[in-house]
């Protein structure tokens, strides 16, 4: 699962045991808006900072740790 915070992160969360796989700075302010495209391989947010952001997920999936 994938959410946004209040502080310009996004959060991936494993479902299974609830663990966050992944925080990540993309945002000055509050995520506003998260979207995936069709194809599942990119994530796309918006912030109160007014900018979007793409990200390749896997690259962002695969890059903790």
């Amino acid at each position: 699962m994938v959410s946004g915070s209040l502080v310009g992160s996004i959060v991936i969360v494993r479902l299974n045991d609830g663990e966050r796989v992944v925080v990540q700075k993309v945002h000055e302010g509050r995520v506003s808006h998260l979207a995936f495209t069709p194809d599942g391989k990119k994530l796309i947010s918006a912030g109160e900072d007014r900018l979007l952001s793409i990200l390749e997920f896997n690259d962002i999936l695969y890059h903790e740790g």
